[in-house]
């Protein structure tokens, strides 16, 4: 077992959490999750720094979240597992943008509008 990764695991977690019910008191203002969530932020960022464990985490962990936060019931649990498996499609969809690459040969012509290929 690779004790590294399960400490980091936890500490993603704890942190992970910590920033859920944080955002719960001072960014919902139902109690509910938001489209302000910065537990996501986090997510995501340890997603695309330490791979697909961390979504699989994330998922867990929102989870937990729902589970463990009183108030709204199945809605509160739905809303957290779509946010935590927003974090598993989020990775795939920021890779494959980072690959296009969005140049144009005359880009200042392009910005004025001057371009022939434009006129």
């Amino acid at each position: 077992m690779n004790w590294r990764l399960v400490i980091k695991l936890l500490l993603f977690t704890i942190v992970h959490l910590a920033l859920s019910f944080g955002a719960r008191h001072l960014f919902a203002t139902s109690g509910t999750v938001t489209v302000f969530w910065p537990a996501i932020g986090w997510a995501i960022a340890a997603t695309l720094a330490g791979g697909y464990t961390y979504a699989i985490a994330a998922v867990v962990s929102t989870g937990l979240f729902a589970i463990i936060a009183p108030g709204k019931g199945i809605i509160e649990l739905i809303l957290a597992v779509a946010a935590g498996l927003e974090i598993l499609i989020a990775r795939s969809v920021i890779l494959r943008l980072a690959k296009i690459d969005i140049a144009f040969a005359n880009a200042g012509e392009y910005l004025k509008g001057t371009s022939k290929k434009w006129a």
